[in-house]
């Protein structure tokens, strides 16, 4: 019996949209390091966007640059995506530059980045963070006023040397968006990449 890599996607696929519609991806998560079902929905984005490019037989698309890079996107469009997404992100929740990109399905977290410290919209910047939990080039100071006010989960060291001194706990804090707002997220990231607004 030979097993073709289009049987062992549509198997992945089965699998994760299982764990993800029963709430239990813990396993998958564990396996990858995570703890989060948003990285079991993204895996799983992530995966549909590949099989369906090869199941189709579609040719290379001429502004995707390696295996398995994201489409480009209107910089605008994306911008505005970002910020839609900053401000679903409930208080004392937090997403990475990363998680956003991921449920976006396009751009990556330095897009993510530059989005957000281009604009000119208030929206809660500071739920919006490096993966590893610090806050970004020097804005520690900033953010630890809002954080406190909603409670975000803190990890501080036992001596702290400076309010600037602490990481936001990201096991924790992270926002798990419910089906509903993941359907609008998984809209919004295809109209992107269509280029419809």
């Amino acid at each position: 019996m030979c097993i073709t890599d289009e049987a062992v996607v549509a198997n992945l696929v089965h699998v994760i949209r299982e764990l993800v519609r029963l709430g239990t991806a813990m396993p998958i998560e564990r396996q990858v390091g995570r703890h989060s079902r948003t990285t079991a929905i993204c895996a799983l984005a992530r995966v549909e966007r590949m099989h369906s490019r090869n199941r189709e037989g579609e040719p290379r698309r001429p502004d995707a640059v390696g295996p398995g890079s994201r489409p480009r996107v209107d910089p605008a469009a994306f911008a505005q995506a970002v910020l839609l997404v900053t401000e679903a992100i409930p208080a004392g929740r937090v997403l990475s530059y990363g998680d956003i990109a991921e449920l976006l399905g396009c751009g990556g977290p330095r897009q993510v980045g530059r989005a957000l410290s281009h604009s000119t919209r208030h929206v809660p910047w500071w739920r919006v963070l490096p993966a590893g939990g610090a806050p970004a080039g020097g804005l520690a100071p900033r953010a630890r006023p809002h954080y406190d006010d909603e409670c975000t989960a803190l990890t501080v060291p036992a001596d702290p040397t400076g309010p600037h001194e602490y990481r936001v706990d990201m096991i924790r804090a992270r926002w798990w968006p419910t089906d509903a707002e993941q359907m609008q997220l998984a809209d919004l990231g295809a109209a992107l990449r269509r280029g419809t607004p």
